[in-house]
């Protein structure tokens, strides 16, 4: 939920719309807009289905291969909103920054 709420915040896409009036480029960017947000999501199902998320009792079935590419991959998801929050707060005035 947290996610979603981030991306939406930052009018980042968490689904593909087909759109007609966007070109190539803007398609691409949309489509991979979209893959973070599932990404994220997959990864947060992984955690809380498999891994040791809410203080479950039992080992991880979670490989070590997995665990760390999980952790990157949301490295590199937090990275971006991020940058992009800071793209948002520097492209706007004073009185609609987010933070």
């Amino acid at each position: 939920m947290l996610l979603g709420q981030a991306f939406t915040a930052l009018w980042v896409e968490t689904t593909i719309v087909k759109s007609e009036n966007n070109t190539a480029e803007e398609k691409a960017k949309k489509r991979v807009n979209a893959a973070y947000y599932e990404l994220g999501c997959s990864i947060n199902a992984l955690r809380n289905k498999s891994g040791v998320g809410h203080g479950k009792p039992f080992i991880s079935s979670i490989t070590d291969e997995e665990a760390k590419a999980a952790t990157e991959s949301m490295g590199i998801i937090a990275e971006y909103l991020l940058a992009k929050l800071k793209g948002f707060n520097n492209n706007n005035n004073n009185n609609n920054k987010l933070y």
